[in-house]
């Protein structure tokens, strides 16, 4: 469980800021965003789905493929967000560099993901995740994530800042999320944890 802040800057100029409180399932791989600003509405992210519940009601369902095995609160909680999950999501170690005290690896994706995923940098200091590159099968840029502020959470190594760049035919999108009083088992906050959308 934790607060968090995500800041938007679009590629149109448009800016939007989302406040509230996150939970992650790490059983039911489940996260449930609990946002107070700028609307009250939760967001519930599990089996491939976003659902938006706004007043009870279920008002959005959108397909999401692997965001929740991928989320930063998955990797963190497995252990494995300095690989970023590509060890065991397909992906074999291509080259590695060292680099003004950082280590580059290029993650390749396996012949049969090729045609759907492109390579991915990671860039790790003392084996903390803080930077990735991700590319499509095309070699053209898709996004760059940037990972600060680390603290260690009952044993569990957590990033405070997320800087996160797309990049669109439109131009580039920019989101810095940020967390505070971060909660490891949370076990308090059951009735959120077990919470049910609705018709479903």
């Amino acid at each position: 469980m934790a607060d968090f802040s995500t800041k938007q800057k679009n590629a149109d100029s448009t800016l939007q800021l989302t406040v509230g409180k996150v939970y992650f399932d790490r059983t039911k791989k489940k996260i449930v965003y609990m946002i107070t600003f700028p609307q009250v509405e939760t967001w519930v992210m599990q089996d491939s789905f976003v659902y938006k519940v706004q007043k009870g009601k279920l008002v959005s369902k959108e397909k999401s493929g692997n965001i929740v095995s991928f989320s930063i609160f998955n990797l963190a909680a497995n252990g494995t967000l300095s690989d970023y999950g590509l060890k065991s999501g397909g992906y074999k170690v291509g080259k590695v560099e060292k680099e003004k005290g950082l280590t580059l690896t290029r993650w390749v994706p396996h012949a049969k993901l090729a045609s759907k995923f492109g390579e991915v940098v990671l860039a790790t200091e003392q084996k903390r995740l803080t930077g990735v590159v991700l590319y499509n099968p095309s070699k053209e840029l898709v996004s760059r994530q940037f990972f600060r502020k680390y603290q260690n959470f009952s044993g569990l190594e957590f990033p405070l800042q997320v800087t996160q760049f797309t990049y669109t035919k439109k131009g580039q999108n920019l989101t810095v999320t940020t967390y505070k009083n971060v909660v490891v088992n949370a076990l308090s906050e059951d009735a959120i944890y077990n919470f049910v959308v609705p018709g479903y």
